[in-house]
């Protein structure tokens, strides 16, 4: 009995190691992951400290496959128009643009992918 249930276990853990087509599995072996590997800080504005003004900026931020940023959205759902009164939303925008990453890339091809971003801003 235990030599049948150690030979049922072992039939299960080889075929889910094994893909469809016979092979080995290899997790996202085809894909390379975005790297971001600068992002500048995004400062406060001189409007945005004397109001005390705090909150969170979300960015939706293109990366090319080309190695730039392409468009990027706002996407903030609280205290949108706080933020962007007081300049914090294009403050965000400014350091977004100048993110330094390294392309994800498919099969050995870099591709367009979007990732959303958030910029904090806190004073102490």
């Amino acid at each position: 009995m235990r030599y049948l249930l150690l030979t049922f276990l072992f039939l299960i853990f080889v075929s889910t190691a094994l893909a469809q087509n016979g092979q080995p599995a290899k997790p996202n072996d085809n894909v390379t992951k975005l790297k971001i590997k600068s992002t500048p800080k995004a400062m406060y504005t001189d409007e945005a400290t004397k109001a005390r003004i705090s909150g969170i900026v979300r960015l939706r931020v293109e990366f090319l496959a080309s190695g730039k940023i392409g468009t990027i959205t706002d996407v903030t759902e609280n205290q949108r128009n706080e933020l962007e009164i007081h300049g914090l939303t294009r403050k965000a925008i400014n350091a977004a643009k100048g993110i330094k990453f390294s392309a994800e890339h498919k099969d050995g091809n870099p591709i367009t992918v979007v990732r959303t971003l958030e910029f904090n801003f806190t004073l102490f």
